[in-house]
């Protein structure tokens, strides 16, 4: 175990004292080009590493991806080729706003801000403090309406997410992307202090199971009264993603649910996948506990992709020529039921007796004190 623990402290001791990481931005997207302005602060800005002009607040500029070259324009500067843009902060309290063209959606960030050619398209990477990309993730996943001891939770599971899977896009030049395939991130969070100040109240708290890794920390918006198995959804058994029965998630917003669908959309479905589906069977399924397949051959998550459904977990019944479905929950039901820990949040569990009550055999600590896990 001795030995274990110094190969983990020895391969995150750069994470634990990390202060940045690399957000690639708009990754799914292929953005041409994109406007950005500088809402406070001042600005370096180099080309292919080297100093080309400043920029201040209220400037902006236009960065564009043309033949392979990162082109830049604004009413101060002006830079016709280069494979290598950066935008890098001289002040702590540097803003920009970046938004691509012809889309709706935009991103307030703070720290550098990078373009690069990829060939036939333009990354665009933050550099980010770590605590503030992690608080800018707490707010797009929970919400800016819960409370201090509930953001501390989404904190330390987002920030384990976080370093776990520094490296997923190495590939790219950046460490992880804003959107669903990592985490979402829709720029720093502005709506709720309680955010930053949980975030920064469990800086560098991490969960890691027995054998000291830091664990996979899924998480759902609603279980629907009891949490599944690891294997039931991903086929891999993880010891510490267990299913756990839980009450607190009753009557809150996503408990329940009901949706109807035609009984031929629905039998012609069984049918293309080789069941000839008896109706009389709609009363095997049952909202009141878990299922993970259909007579053993269909995996209801098949089901809840089709048809849309919030989760797996739902009882049916013919309703004229309809398929009335009465269902619990909402999300895949893995790991942590956020809105479970909400409640609990609000009942005075603090933040490690919820992550311990739906991670099993779990250790919430900082990387800092790793040393408590030495063998005596």
């Amino acid at each position: 175990m001795r030995f274990l623990i110094l190969i983990f402290l020895l391969s995150f001791s750069f994470l634990g004292n990390a202060e940045t990481i690399k957000i690639g931005l708009f990754h799914h997207l292929n953005v041409h080009s994109a406007t950005v302005t500088v809402n406070s602060g001042n600005y370096d800005i180099f080309s292919n590493d080297e100093l080309i002009g400043s920029v201040t607040n209220g400037d902006k500029l236009i960065v564009t991806h043309q033949s392979g070259a990162i082109l830049l324009n604004s009413l101060k500067l002006k830079n016709t080729s280069s494979s290598k843009l950066e935008l890098i902060a001289k002040d702590a309290d540097c803003e920009l706003l970046i938004t691509p063209k012809g889309k709706s959606i935009k991103r307030k960030i703070s720290g550098h801000l990078n373009f690069w050619n990829r060939g036939k398209k333009m990354s665009i990477v933050n550099t980010q403090d770590l605590d503030v990309y992690i608080s800018g993730v707490v707010e797009a996943e929970a919400g800016s309406r819960q409370n201090a001891e509930y953001y501390k939770v989404q904190a330390v599971i987002c920030r384990t997410y976080a370093l776990a899977n520094k490296f997923k896009h190495a590939k790219n030049g950046f460490h992880l992307c804003d959107e669903v395939h990592c985490q979402v991130y829709k720029g720093i969070s502005e709506s709720n202090p309680d955010i930053i100040s949980s975030t920064r109240a469990t800086s560098d708290v991490v969960v890691v199971d027995q054998d000291v890794n830091l664990i996979t920390t899924a998480f759902h918006s609603n279980c629907g009264g009891h949490t599944i198995n690891s294997e039931d959804v991903w086929s891999e058994a993880v010891p510490y993603l267990k299913a756990v029965p839980d009450t607190f998630c009753y009557a809150m917003p996503h408990s329940i649910w009901n949706k109807r669908i035609k009984k031929t959309q629905w039998m012609g479905f069984f049918q293309n996948h080789g069941i000839n589906f008896d109706l009389d069977s709609l009363s095997t399924f049952d909202n009141s506990k878990r299922r993970v397949k259909y007579n053993n051959q269909l995996h209801l998550k098949e089901v809840r992709s089709e048809f849309d459904l919030r989760s797996t977990l739902f009882s049916a019944h013919i309703e004229n020529d309809e398929i009335e479905i009465d269902g619990r929950g909402f999300g895949h039901g893995v790991g942590l039921c956020q809105e479970g820990a909400m409640k609990m949040s609000t009942l005075g569990y603090d933040y490690i007796e919820i992550l311990h009550f739906y991670f099993s055999d779990i250790h919430v600590v900082p990387l800092s004190n790793f040393h408590l896990f030495r063998e005596n």
